[in-house]
């Protein structure tokens, strides 16, 4: 028998309960439905009884099937996207149902209940959409409820849904990728997680020549038959070239020779180069890019030409070609360290880069809507670094002159800020007091503060998560791809962050920036919170830091984050120095 105890934890993390008359969440509000499939029943009515209880989804939104060809015929033909289906199944009845409905958009997310863990975790590790094998029905709660909590609907069930944003929002902050290692897999061929739509990315610590074949045909030779249809994207030393491969005749969608855009130089240092294709039969378009994946930074576009719309809405395979070498694995083993192929089947969505609470949404009315999102969207850490920081306070009630203190010091010549800010003037290479700014320590927050016109080198913050809040004046934040000294080509994503907005930063994305104070006679202040990405960071590094383009825009150079002083000692050096002013 099933052990249905819950952690303290869990009832911990319990959403509030639905208002007074209101309904709990339905599938129509929600657009999911969770099915359970076993030849046993006992089990799933207890876990529905607990699930709909601690997460108030409505009981009609679960169903049970004992059937594997009953439940394979309601979700193929009676699930219609967006509509979409959470399967919990025994691991014998949903192995088969698992082969023929993974690329089924209906399909979002798959959890194997069975007593045989590690043959069917085997089995799980091609299919993207298994999200794991338990034997442990807790454990499955536990599971399922931090992905609905991620995908922002544990709330919805208990809140009014007019103040969350659309379902695509937790998408357009987070990009989960598939790693694929075809060395290991000994294929050069892999089945896409979802028909007509994926992002493919490569990482490189080598200048290694590759080809990306995107395609409806199960093998690379046949790409060139009748009744096929296929995407290659060719990147070398001296070009990038797109193609479209349609029943044997090739067309080109894209070509480039400029030197940012084709296969970039390895330098032998610790930077990695990204490069990634992505297409979408829903747009029928295609895309190809270098540094973060957004559709902001594409190198080429195109089109698809919509009369093959069942063609590219039946590409299934990703074929590689590694410096020309399909399948000879041997010819291209020193490799597999050097380069990774990652997969992502969700739409490639320009991410919202303002993060503000229900409660600021009539304040922000006229903001986009595609502009900003919801703390709930935000994956953890973000999620945890936001509530940390969205209850900061500047304002001190024993010295409520502190921003004008701080204006003057700055101004003055003999004022503390005014002389650390000359005396930081070559930090960054050549001596340059418009780069500068003062950092102040209030663990674990740190505090900016920027005089005006004053700016920051491009920099990228090495694998962080982060959030960024303005607590007084604006500041202007621009994006680029990557860190590169071509950056003068580049057209960076620039927005003005006021007052109270928030921002913030991931692993993936908008991880190279630059800040600047726009404004002529106001100092900006704003406060930030970092996590690191211990997956991620350099092992031959101990301490956090960050690279940046010197003064001289012919270097990329690393630098521990250093600090001026603590904000409370801080705090106490401009009341003194106020004070003296007021005395005079």
């Amino acid at each position: 028998m099933a052990n249905w105890t819950l952690s303290s934890s869990l009832h911990h993390r319990n959403p509030p309960p639905p208002p007074p008359n209101e309904e709990p969440f339905s599938p129509i509000i929600g657009n999911t439905i969770f099915i359970w499939l076993d030849t046993d029943e006992k089990d799933y009515k207890k876990f529905q009884k607990c699930f709909c209880e601690e997460t108030h989804v409505h009981p009609k939104q679960w169903l049970f099937f004992n059937v594997e060809n009953v439940c394979y015929e309601f979700i193929k033909h009676d699930v219609s996207y967006p509509k979409k289906v959470i399967l919990v199944t025994s691991g014998r009845l949903g192995q088969t149902l698992i082969e023929k409905l993974h690329h089924c958009e209906q399909l979002d997310a798959v959890y194997i209940y069975c007593q045989r863990v590690e043959a069917y975790r085997e089995f799980a590790q091609y299919y993207i959409k298994v999200l794991g094998v338990y034997s442990n029905p807790v454990e499955i709660f536990a599971r399922l409820k931090d992905y609905l909590d991620k995908k922002g609907e544990g709330i919805l069930s208990s809140t009014n849904s007019q103040f969350f944003p659309d379902t695509d929002n937790t998408e357009r902050f987070s990009q989960s990728y598939l790693l694929w290692n075809p060395w290991k897999m000994n294929c050069c061929t892999k089945i896409l997680p979802r028909k007509g739509q994926a992002t493919i990315v490569v990482k490189q610590t080598s200048d290694t020549p590759f080809q990306l074949i995107l395609s409806n045909a199960n093998a690379l030779n046949a790409i060139h038959k009748e009744n096929t249809y296929s995407i290659v994207l060719m990147v070398n030393k001296r070009e990038v070239t797109l193609n479209v491969h349609i029943n044997g005749q090739e067309h080109l969608l894209g070509r480039t020779d400029e030197s940012r855009h084709i296969l970039q130089l390895y330098n032998n240092d610790d930077k990695e180069n990204i490069y990634w294709l992505s297409f979408s039969k829903h747009t029928s378009t295609v895309m190809y890019g270098i540094g973060e994946i957004r559709p902001q930074f594409k190198i080429l576009e195109a089109h698809l030409d919509e009369k093959y719309i069942q063609a590219i809405s039946n590409i299934a395979y990703l074929h590689i070609k590694i410096n020309d070498v399909y399948e000879d694995f041997q010819a291209i083993s020193h490799l597999e360290d050097k380069i990774q192929f990652l997969i992502n089947t969700s739409p490639l969505l320009e991410p919202n880069l303002l993060v503000i609470s229900e409660s600021q949404s009539t304040l922000f009315q006229n903001l986009p809507f595609s502009s900003y999102l919801y703390p709930l969207a935000l994956t953890e850490p973000c999620r945890l670094l936001y509530h940390n920081l969205i209850h900061f306070k500047l304002d001190d009630d024993d010295f409520p002159d502190l921003i004008q203190a701080i204006e003057c010091s700055i101004k003055n010549p003999q004022g503390w800020c005014h002389q650390k800010l000359i005396e930081k003037a070559n930090q960054y290479g050549r001596p340059n007091t418009d780069i500068t700014y003062l950092r102040l320590t209030l663990d674990p927050f740190i505090i900016e503060i920027w005089p005006p016109g004053h700016y920051s080198p491009v920099h990228n913050h090495k694998n962080a998560y982060g959030i960024f809040r303005v607590l007084h004046g604006s500041i202007l934040v621009r994006l680029f791809p990557a860190l590169t000294l071509n950056l003068q080509y580049e057209a960076p994503i620039e927005y003005l962050l006021k007052q109270d907005q928030v921002t913030w930063m991931s692993p993936e994305l908008n991880q190279t920036h630059q800040m600047k104070n726009v404004e002529l006679s106001s100092c900006c202040i704003i406060v930030q919170c970092y996590e690191y990405d211990e997956t991620q960071v350099d092992k031959n590094r101990s301490e956090e830091y960050f690279d940046f383009i010197a003064n001289n825009h012919r270097h990329i150079e690393t630098m521990k984050p250093n600090f001026d002083m603590k904000f409370a000692v801080f705090t106490e050096k401009m009341k003194k120095e106020w004070n003296q002013r007021q005395s005079l």
